[in-house]
């Protein structure tokens, strides 16, 4: 009878074990997976600000194109 409990004691201690491993593994993941996504993020966010700074130039040179042009028709 103690060595049926010494033996089951054994199964759930293990069993507990590998239950723990695997929520380490899995916390693991979700970690990893955070920073890639912030990673991403990063990346996007650069993105579209380069994007908006791409978009005020373009506008800020408007105004010189539209005097350049009517300094050529002058011409």
């Amino acid at each position: 009878m103690e060595l049926k409990q010494m033996l089951l004691a054994d199964f759930f201690l293990v069993l507990g074990l590998r239950a723990l491993i695997s929520l380490l593994i899995l916390l693991r993941l979700i970690v990893k997976l955070n920073e890639i996504g912030r990673s991403q993020l990063k990346k996007a966010n650069n993105k579209d600000f380069k994007r908006i700074n791409t978009i005020k130039q373009k506008k800020e040179m408007q105004p010189l194109k539209i005097l350049e042009n009517i300094n050529q028709c002058d011409l």
